[in-house]
Order: C-alpha cells, then structure tokens, then sequence
C-alpha cells in the first residue's frame, strides 16, 4: 500500500471501533483472512484501497477513531504536561520532606 500503513478496523451496529489492527504488526494476507472470516460470518464489509488521511477516515466513519488517534499533537503535549506535574510534584515533596 503506497502513502500508508495497511489497517483493519472493525465496526460495530453503531459504528463505534471494536478492532483495530495495524500493518505495522500484522501482514496484509492475515488482515484478509480475518476479514474473509467476518464476512464469512455475515460481517457488512467497506473495504477503502485508497490512502486516506485521518480527517478522511473520521468523516466517513466519526467514532472509529479515538481522541488520542485523531489529535496526536494534542495527546502528545498533554502527556508531556502530565509527566511534567508529575516530576514536579516529586520534586517538590522531596525538597520538604528532606528539610523535616
């Protein structure tokens, strides 16, 4: 697959993600023997060929992603605010605690 990385996501009756599987870990031929089982099980199917971009992905199907998926900068940033409170907070009780 040119301009991405394969993926299997699996939807359920209202859309929201129940799987999601990336090409990064598993090989596109395992991804169409699962999918071939689903369908075989009377799975509804959409298979996308075509790259599409996250914004794409979150208008043709809105809960198959989640927050951290579709704003990564956002949860990148957040996370590094956290560890920060996180170190200062240790911080700062070390510096009393060690002049008690």
């Amino acid at each position: 697959m040119q301009g991405g990385v394969a993926q299997l996501i699996v939807l359920g009756a209202h859309g929201a993600k129940i799987l999601r599987l990336g090409g990064q870990t598993w090989e596109t031929a395992q991804f169409a023997e699962l999918a071939n089982d689903l369908i075989g099980h009377g799975v509804h199917h959409d298979a996308i060929s075509e790259p599409i971009t996250r914004s794409g992905l979150r208008a043709r199907y809105p809960k198959a992603m989640s927050w951290p998926e579709e704003h990564p900068i956002a949860s990148g940033l957040l996370l590094s605010l956290a560890l920060v409170v996180i170190i200062a907070v240790v911080v700062i009780v070390a510096v009393f605690s060690s002049q008690a």
